[in-house]
């Protein structure tokens, strides 16, 4: 009995033994070689920095000393050099009577549709819609104190709302809103002058008296010449009702501080494709061409833009700030430490890293699209091992190699 007890407490303390140096060896390795992983992310990053400055275009001021005038064209039309943009009149009744002549028009459109049977849900969706639009551009025109606007909208809304409706409407109708109209017309021969325009462009009555401003005047500026372009805003003269706004494209002059700019002075040099984000003014990103680029002078440079998108949407754009957006780069972030290099028998350097799938490491080729101080941006590598958002990628491991078994 005292044999066998003591074989059973030796083979008791081998097992211990055992059990106590695994154990041993697993905290050890686990202390000194734990497993760090992060979360594979798409990400975008960009190399941006905020400007100000003045927006600058071809524009011609429209004059008429008239005391009677009404506009001929509606606010951002574009118009043929000479055509009328407005009309004056001789006198009140005059001016009395275009207006009762273009209610007279609208009345008539109104009673030709009825007549022509568009009493369908769509028509009656489009007069709903038409009622809408009218409402709110006089709405519109009365909170900016725009006459002529607010006059045109009323107008369309008192025809929307008092036309007969299709049981009422008659030939009959339609002949005698004709025949007035006509005569309407008739009186009012020699009683109009229009006013053309004076070239071809956007037309709009928005003055903030800057139109004097000239692109060819944004060479060489400095943040102090700039200042003054922009403290030189003129009241406007009597009798100017809008402008034509001739160029093809706009510009914008806008200060940089001379640290940002070294910073980008790459890709900021004359000739050279930037993003500019103008915010509140217009919602999407706006390539833009940078035309010049102004000596060094306090601190700052001046950087002139010019732009050939959104020209009728930007039309109330003067002095703004601007995102400036140099470089943009879009991959998955990928920790430094992470990413391992092998040279392939072509001699080139293939990058590589480590993903956690179940309970193996898994070896994924990337490539390195942009490069922080802490981490990559990394595009997938080739199908079959590809790196997707969503991969746990291992960030420092012991020993690694394709296909471990990572308890």
């Amino acid at each position: 009995m005292k044999k066998t007890d003591l074989i059973t407490k030796i083979a008791a303390l081998c097992i211990f033994l055992a059990l106590a140096a695994y154990l041993g060896i697993y905290f050890f390795r686990a202390v000194n070689a734990p497993v760090i992983t992060a979360p594979a992310v798409q990400t975008t990053v960009r190399t941006e920095t905020q400007i100000s400055g003045i927006v600058v275009r071809d524009e011609t001021v429209l004059y008429s000393q008239a005391q009677y005038r009404s506009l001929a064209v509606t606010e951002g039309k574009r118009v043929g050099k000479g055509s009328a943009v407005a009309v004056t009149y001789t006198s009140e009744e005059s001016a009395r009577r275009a207006e009762s002549i273009r209610e007279l028009e609208l009345e008539i459109r109104q009673t030709e549709s009825l007549l022509s049977g568009l009493v369908s849900a769509e028509e009656l969706t489009a007069r709903s819609d038409a009622l809408e639009k009218a409402s709110s551009g006089l709405a519109t025109a009365v909170a900016r104190h725009a006459i002529q606007e607010a006059e045109e909208s009323s107008l369309s809304l008192r025809s929307l709302l008092f036309t007969p409706d299709a049981e009422n409407a008659t030939a009959g109708d339609l002949l005698i809103l004709r025949s007035q109209l006509e005569k309407l017309q008739e009186s009012a021969k020699g009683d109009t002058e229009p006013i053309p325009a004076p070239a071809s462009g956007i037309f709009t009555t928005q003055l903030d008296g800057y139109e004097t401003l000239r692109p060819d005047e944004l060479k060489s500026l400095t943040a102090s010449s700039l200042q003054e372009m922009i403290d030189g805003r003129q009241e406007q003269t009597e009798g100017a009702f809008g402008k034509i706004v001739s160029s093809n494209s706009w510009y914008f002059a806008a200060q940089i501080d001379s640290d940002d700019y070294a910073q980008r002075a790459d890709s900021l040099q004359r000739g050279a494709r930037v993003t500019l984000e103008m915010g509140r003014y217009y919602n999407e990103p706006l390539t833009a061409r940078i035309e010049d680029v102004g000596r060094e002078k306090d601190g700052c440079r001046v950087l002139v833009f010019s732009c050939d998108r959104a020209v009728m949407e930007t039309l109330s754009m003067r002095v703004v700030s601007a995102t400036l957006v140099t470089e943009e780069h879009s991959g998955i972030r990928v920790p430094k430490e992470a990413v391992h290099t092998e040279t392939n028998e072509e001699g080139e350097t293939l990058h590589y890293l480590y993903v956690l799938t179940g309970v193996q490491a898994e070896k994924k080729y990337i490539e390195i699209v942009w490069e922080t101080e802490s981490f990559y941006l990394a595009a997938p590598g080739p199908i079959g091992s590809m790196l997707r958002s969503g991969n746990e990628i291992i960030v420092s491991a012991k020993e690694l190699y394709d296909g471990k078994i990572m308890e």
